[in-house]
C-alpha cells in the first residue's frame, strides 16, 4: 500500500512539473512586440544618425542627398542602403526587460540612434546596440519602449559611420566615348592626343573570275588616338587608361586646406569633349607617403588619391603609344 502511494505521489509530481513547464513556456510568448509602421525607402527625406553626443544629418534636396553642416554631396549608393535598412526594420523577439542597457551597448554612451522622416513626419526612432554573437541579429530598442529586442541583420555596422564615410568620393566623371582630346603635362613634358576615326577598306570575297568586285568592298571605321607626330596610341593601353578615369573616386577629402591653396602640380591631365575635365596631382608631403594630394574641376574640394590610383593616372605619354616591332 505504501509503495502504491509513492507511485501516486510521483505521478502527481510529474504531472505538476509538466503542467508548470508548459505554462512557463507559454508565458514566455505572452508578450506583444511593438508595432513598426510600414515605410517606403524612396519616401524617406531625412536621416539623423547620433552617437556619443554627435549627430550626422542626411537631407534629401531635390533628387540628391547632402550630408553634414556644409551640405556635402552624399554617396547615393550608401544612402539608398541606409534608407532600405530603415524601411525594412522590424523586431523579431523580446530579449530583456531588466533595463541592463550597458550589457547590450544600448546605454547612452554606446548606442547609435537612428531617426528618419518623411517630410516633417518622424517615421523611425530607434536605438542600435551591439551585434549578437551569431552576427545574425542586433540588439535594439524602440523610442518610448524600455525593453530590448532582437532585429535581423548586423545593423550597427551599417550605421556606425562618420562624415567622410558618407560623402560622395567621385572626383572625376568622364565618358570616354565622348572625349576628343587628351593633354598630359608632366614637369616640362607635355603631350596632346587627339581622337580620330579611321576608315579602312575591307575587301570582299573573290568572284568566280578571280577578281574582287567593287560591290564586295566594305568600309570599317576604327577610333584611334594620335599624338602631334601622328603616332598612334596602343588600343588596349588607351582604353585601360580612360576606363580608370570613368568614375574616379578619392580615398578621402582634405579638410585643412581649401582647393585654391594647392598650386604647382606635378602632373596635370586635361580631358576635352562634350565637357572639359582637369585633374591636377601634387607632390607628396614626404617620400614615405603612399598618397597624393589632388584637385579636380569636377569637385569643389581637395582630396587624396592613393599611390596606386595616382600611378595609374600619371602616365608618361610615351607609354601610351603603340610599340613598334
Amino acid at each position: 500500500m505504501k509503495i502504491k502511494m509513492e507511485y501516486v505521489v510521483l505521478a502527481a509530481l510529474i504531472v505538476a512539473i509538466s503542467f508548470y513547464l508548459v505554462l512557463r513556456k507559454t508565458d514566455r510568448r505572452l508578450y506583444q512586440l511593438p508595432t513598426i509602421a510600414s515605410v517606403k525607402a524612396a519616401d524617406i527625406s531625412k536621416i539623423a544618425i547620433s552617437h556619443a553626443g554627435n549627430t550626422l544629418n542626411l537631407v534629401k534636396k531635390g533628387d540628391n542627398w547632402v550630408v553634414g553642416e556644409k551640405d556635402y554631396p552624399a554617396d547615393a549608393g550608401k544612402i539608398k542602403g541606409l534608407a532600405e535598412s530603415i524601411a525594412e526594420f522590424s523586431v523579431a523577439a523580446l530579449i530583456s526587460e531588466s533595463k541592463n542597457y550597458p550589457r547590450y551597448d544600448l546605454d547612452a554612451d554606446n548606442r547609435i540612434g537612428v531617426k528618419a522622416w518623411i517630410g516633417d513626419k518622424l517615421c523611425r526612432d530607434i536605438y542600435l546596440g551591439k551585434i549578437s554573437s551569431s552576427y545574425r541579429h542586433t540588439f535594439v530598442m524602440v523610442a518610448g519602449d524600455s525593453r530590448v529586442y532582437h532585429a535581423g541583420g548586423s545593423l550597427r555596422n551599417s550605421f556606425d559611420l562618420q562624415l567622410d564615410d558618407l560623402r560622395d568620393k567621385t572626383v572625376l566623371a568622364v565618358h570616354p566615348e565622348k572625349l576628343t582630346r587628351i593633354t598630359l603635362a608632366q614637369k616640362d613634358k607635355t603631350a596632346v592626343l587627339t581622337r580620330e576615326t579611321v576608315t579602312a577598306e575591307t575587301k570582299g570575297d573573290k568572284t568566280k573570275s578571280g577578281t574582287t568586285g567593287a560591290a564586295d568592298k566594305t568600309d570599317s571605321k576604327t577610333v584611334v588616338w594620335k599624338n602631334s607626330d601622328g603616332k598612334i596610341a596602343g588600343q588596349k593601353t588607351i582604353e585601360a587608361f580612360l576606363s580608370g578615369l570613368k568614375d574616379l573616386k578619392c580615398d578621402h577629402f582634405i579638410e585643412a586646406k581649401p582647393k585654391e591653396a594647392f598650386t604647382a602640380p606635378v602632373y596635370t591631365l586635361t580631358l576635352e569633349g562634350d565637357q572639359k575635365h582637369v585633374l591636377k596631382i601634387f607632390a607628396k608631403s614626404n617620400k614615405e607617403d603612399n598618397e597624393f594630394p589632388a584637385v579636380s574641376s569636377d569637385n569643389d574640394y581637395p582630396f587624396i588619391l592613393s599611390k596606386w590610383s595616382a600611378d595609374r593616372i600619371m602616365k608618361d605619354p610615351d607609354s601610351l603609344m603603340k610599340k613598334t616591332p
